[in-house]
């Protein structure tokens, strides 16, 4: 008898993909559902490498390769900055929106009762 469960199964399951740049030759084992970011990546990669090659091109490949991961470190900076403060740019937002909409009624704006207040008349 199998002691896997389909979710432990699927957890375990993984890919062996060849990655070439540049001459550089590995075989990564990755999460299927991931296998085409890695090979967006690798595209990626050869393309940025392929740029600063050009560009550089009296630069030693090391110095190169420095570039390329700084410019995509920034680039990881740059997005992750971003998703942080996407929730206060909603928050601002929403804020502004009850801002004018208080500022239009001019009314204070009560609490209602708690439960356990009663009504004084």
């Amino acid at each position: 008898m199998d002691n896997k469960s389909g979710g432990e199964e699927s957890e375990k399951r993984t890919l062996n993909i060849n990655i070439s740049i540049n001459g550089f030759c590995t075989v990564l084992r990755i999460n299927p559902d991931e296998e085409e970011a890695y090979r967006r990546a690798k595209k990626l990669l050869e393309e940025r490498l392929n740029v600063y090659t050009k560009r550089f091109s009296s630069f030693p490949y090391n110095d190169i390769l420095h570039m390329v991961a700084y410019e995509f470190a920034v680039e990881y900076c740059k997005l992750e900055q971003k998703q942080h403060s996407a929730p206060l740019d909603t928050m601002k937002r929403l804020t502004d929106v009850i801002d004018a909409a208080l500022g239009k009624n001019n009314a204070p704006c009560a609490l209602p009762p708690s439960a356990g207040e009663t009504a004084k008349g």
